[in-house]
């Protein structure tokens, strides 16, 4: 993750026009009034002119969201996942509309890859274990036949983007714009862009499609490596496409399997590196990957290989397969 020194978080904030922060403040007045249709005109015509602007994105799916536009806040909130995939508040905000619909598996998912962009994102940590406490519950009721009781899963919403995070991409999105109208060679207008503000990383380009996705996938699996070494059985299954079949067995019987290889160790360290992508069957990706597994008593590294699925933005494995030992 990039660390914003003060000095790139003050030049962020001059690059950002004080007009802009009172139309943010403007739109955000109006939806705490309630006044759904004229928000969405607003930040409507503020997109138009700043048609990747993380902000305005996120106002518009907060406002779709709050007015009861779920279907069109979902489809908002993806469109800002896949521009701005380092956003943790999009992808708990679309978490919370699927708890509402009792998606908990897709609301799982996204606050597993939530967790992954931020460092100390408290509130997706809060929601996530208030997520699980809930699968528990059912899990226990199930379990007994006893009736569930009646308290509902809350997943709390975000109302704001941190700055530091949306300041930054508007800092490589101004600085680009600066450049390129300098000097008509990209490469010479970013690193004149960057001498001039005395910043030592160089500023990073908005990603194309094939880009959002391997950072979203990345971040995914990231997520299913965490919750095999934290030993949560539920969390790591919920990672798999219904779909899912395994090699030589029933999709009961892997299950059961996964159960006690995941709960039989002390301790769990798993790590995943040396990512390579290509696409995929149905225009899903196929990603490799060289993983570390380590326990109490055993440790080996071998290369796997996964096939993923995106069903509407929300990617799962829907093969897996390992490739070998590295080092056992």
């Amino acid at each position: 993750m990039i660390r914003i020194t003060p000095f790139v978080l003050a030049l962020c904030l001059c690059s950002f026009s004080v007009s802009a922060f009172a139309d943010i403040a403007m739109i955000e007045n109006l939806l705490a009034e309630k006044e759904y249709d004229d928000a969405i005109q607003s930040v409507d015509k503020f997109i138009r002119q700043h048609p990747q602007q993380p902000q305005y994105l996120f106002l518009r799916a907060r406002a779709l969201a709050e007015s009861g536009q779920t279907e069109a806040a979902i489809q908002q909130y993806k469109e800002l996942i896949q521009v701005h995939p380092g956003l943790p508040e999009a992808y708990n905000n679309l978490a919370s509309i699927y708890a509402k619909r009792g998606e908990l598996q897709l609301a799982e998912q996204l606050l597993n890859q939530a967790m992954h962009t931020s460092d100390a994102f408290a509130t997706v940590y809060k929601n996530l274990t208030a997520l699980n406490a809930v699968k528990a519950r059912k899990a226990y009721a199930k379990a007994l036949k006893i009736p569930l009781g009646s308290d509902a899963l809350k997943i709390k919403p975000l109302e704001k983007l941190q700055v530091a995070q949306a300041e930054q991409v508007l800092q490589q999105e101004n600085q680009g714009l600066k450049a390129l109208k300098e000097d008509t060679n990209p490469t010479l207008a970013y690193k004149a862009a960057a001498d001039k503000a005395d910043i030592k990383s160089k500023p990073v380009v908005v990603a194309d499609e094939n880009g959002a996705h391997k950072k979203a996938i990345i971040a995914f699996l990231g997520s299913w490596a965490s919750a095999w070494s934290a030993q949560d059985v539920d969390a790591y299954l919920g990672f798999y496409h219904a779909d899912y079949t395994p090699r030589g067995m029933s999709r009961v019987e892997w299950v059961e399997q996964r159960r006690q290889r995941l709960k039989r160790p002390k301790w769990i360290k798993l790590q995943l590196e040396g990512f390579r992508f290509e696409r995929g069957p149905d225009k899903g990706w196929r990603v490799r990957v060289e993983q570390s597994y380590k326990t109490n008593s055993y440790s080996d590294l071998t290369r796997k290989e996964f096939i993923l699925k995106s069903d509407n933005g929300q990617w799962s494995i829907i093969k897996e397969r390992g490739l070998g030992f590295i080092k056992k």
